[in-house]
C-alpha cells in the first residue's frame, strides 16, 4: 500500500485502472501493482501515467503525479475582426510591395506576410527580395489567392479590398485603373453588405508648389496640413516629412517636429533628397532638429545635433546668428 498524490490546476476525478477513485490534490490510497492513472472528463498532457507499487512498500511512502491542462486551439478563423482585419492589413502589404519607393521597408512586410500565412496555415513563402526588381511575385500571386480564398474566404475577401481601394489611390484618375479597383473593390462590399466607401478619401493628394518652397511659406499652419495629408494619403517621400518638420517647428510644435527630423534622419534617402548624394540635407536635418531640441529644454541634445550639423558642413555659427 501506497498514498497517491496527483496534482493538477483544478479538481478532477482521478481514475485509477479505470475506475474513479478520488480527485485531484488530494490523500488516494494505492494498492501493490502496476496501475494506469488518469483524470476522468479531463484533456491532459500526458494523457495517462503508469505507477508501480512494491509489495512492500513503506505505507507511508507518498508517490507523486501531476498532469496538466492541454490548451485548447484557438480558432481564430472563427473571429470575423481576426479575418477581416489581418485580411486588409495583408492587402496593403502586398500593394506596397510592388510600389519602388517602398522597396527599403519590403524585408519587414515580407517577415509580417509570412509570419501571418504560416499562422492561418497557407504553406506559401513570401519572395525574399522586393517584388519590383522581377516578374516572379505574378507566380506568388497566382498561387496566393486560390490558397487564401480556400483557407479563409472572408481574409481572401478583404485583402482584395484593400488591395482595390490602393489602387484606387494610385490610379490618380486613370479610368482604366479606377476599373479595375472598382472590380476588387464592389464585390466585397456588396458580399459583406458593407456600406459604399468614399473613394474621396482614398484618391491621392498632391501639394501646392507653394508649400514646396520654405523661403516663400506665409501659411505655414496650411502647409502643415498639406503635408501631414500628402503623407496620410500615401506620399511618404522624406522630402514631405522635412518641409513639415519645418513647418511644425514655425508654428512651435517642436516635439513633432523632433519626431519628423528623427525620422528624416533614419532613412537612408536623405543624403539624395536634392538629387546627386550629398550631406547638405541631413546636416540641415540635424541643425533644423537642434533648434527643435533647444525649444523645449533639451540643450545636450541640442548641442549633439549641433556639432553634428557641424561635421556635416552646417554653418551653424551663421545660421545662428540669423536666428
Amino acid at each position: 500500500m501506497a498514498r497517491l498524490w496527483i496534482q493538477y490546476p483544478g479538481v478532477a476525478p482521478v481514475r485509477i485502472d479505470g475506475e474513479v477513485r478520488g480527485e485531484t490534490n488530494r490523500v488516494l490510497r494505492l494498492e501493490p501493482g502496476d496501475h494506469r492513472i488518469e483524470l476522468a472528463g479531463e484533456s491532459t498532457e500526458p494523457a495517462f501515467h503508469r505507477v508501480s507499487v512494491a509489495a512492500d512498500a513503506d505505507p507511508d511512502k507518498i508517490v507523486s503525479s501531476s498532469f496538466r491542462a492541454v490548451a485548447q486551439p484557438i480558432d481564430r478563423l472563427a473571429s470575423p475582426l481576426y479575418c477581416r482585419y489581418n485580411g486588409f492589413m495583408l492587402g496593403q502589404f502586398l500593394l506596397e510591395s510592388y510600389r519602388k519607393e517602398a522597396s527599403e521597408e519590403y524585408p519587414v512586410r515580407r517577415a509580417r506576410m509570412q509570419e501571418f500565412l504560416d499562422e492561418i496555415g497557407v504553406e506559401l513563402a513570401v519572395p525574399d527580395w522586393h517584388p519590383i526588381q522581377t516578374p516572379a511575385p505574378d507566380e506568388f500571386d497566382v498561387e496566393l489567392w486560390p490558397a487564401l480564398s480556400e483557407t479563409s474566404p472572408e481574409i481572401a475577401r478583404f485583402a482584395r479590398l484593400a488591395v482595390g481601394l490602393m489602387e484606387w489611390s494610385f490610379a490618380q484618375g486613370d479610368g482604366e485603373r479606377q476599373a479595375v479597383a472598382r472590380d476588387l473593390i464592389d464585390p466585397v462590399v456588396e458580399e459583406c453588405e458593407l456600406a459604399a466607401p468614399d473613394l474621396a478619401r482614398f484618391e491621392a493628394r498632391e501639394i501646392d508648389d507653394q508649400y514646396l518652397s520654405a523661403d516663400s511659406i506665409l501659411d505655414w499652419a496650411g502647409a502643415e496640413r498639406a503635408f501631414s495629408d500628402a503623407i496620410a494619403f500615401g506620399n511618404n517621400a522624406t522630402e514631405i516629412h522635412f518641409q513639415r518638420a519645418w513647418a511644425r517647428i514655425r508654428l512651435e510644435e517642436y516635439a513633432r517636429a523632433e519626431e519628423d527630423l528623427t525620422g528624416a534622419l533614419a532613412r537612408a534617402d536623405l543624403d539624395k533628397l536634392y538629387g546627386e548624394e550629398t550631406p547638405w540635407p541631413r546636416a540641415t536635418a540635424h541643425f533644423q532638429r537642434a533648434f527643435a531640441r533647444q525649444e523645449p529644454g533639451d540643450e545636450a541634445g541640442a548641442a549633439a545635433d549641433l556639432a553634428e550639423a557641424g561635421r556635416l558642413g552646417f554653418p551653424v555659427d551663421d545660421a545662428l546668428e540669423k536666428e
